[in-house]
């Protein structure tokens, strides 16, 4: 396996709201680095510069250019963290997240999309969160999953992971404080 494992990167991955960035949150109360989700920062940059109406437009017809600065970004902000050797970081969502997106929707990865996540590939473990049976949707953020659609990513990701030669360990629905301490039993 590639990567630097000096650093021990941990991608929380799986559909939408399955509760990865509160529970990426819990363990940065706990002290630990972690980094927040790529997705929702370049949706954020996007909004700003062609606002709400505009980006819903654009994204229809640039998914997969969204995939790619998606995969970007997560680069950069794995990149900015510089925690002490050994030390765990938290990634709210993984590389092959935009990957198996584009897969789910039909659309074809553009090829520096996987270019970027094969010359990054390097997380020490990938934890894929179950879907919550009391799903939110947050159209307000720029999420458009339903939670049938956050289960099928959820195993898209899970198999997609697990092909590219991660171990990948499944968590179950239960309460954060419990879903932080199963993964840190894990590690």
């Amino acid at each position: 396996m590639v990567g630097n494992f000096d650093i021990k990167y941990i991608a929380i991955v799986g559909g939408s709201c399955a509760g990865k960035t509160t529970l990426v949150e819990e363990l940065g109360r706990r002290g630990f680095a972690t980094i927040c989700e790529a997705a929702l920062v370049v949706i954020d940059e996007l909004t700003i510069e062609l606002g709400m109406s505009g980006i819903a437009t654009w994204r229809e017809s640039h998914f997969d250019t969204l995939q790619w600065m998606i995969g970007r970004k997560q680069v950069e902000l794995e990149d900015l963290v510089v925690p002490k050797k050994g030390d765990w970081v938290f990634c709210d969502g993984g590389l092959l997240d935009p990957v198996g997106y584009c897969m789910y929707f039909g659309v074809t990865p553009p090829s520096d999309l996987d270019e970027i996540v094969s010359i990054h590939r390097r997380y020490f473990r990938v934890f894929v969160l179950e879907s919550l049976s009391a799903f939110v949707p947050r159209l307000k953020a720029g999420r458009t999953s339903d939670r049938h659609t956050s289960f099928e990513i959820g195993i898209l990701l899970e198999d997609l992971y697990h092909q590219r030669g991660y171990e990948v360990i499944k968590v179950p629905e239960m309460s954060i404080a419990m879903r932080a301490d199963y993964i840190l039993e894990q590690l």
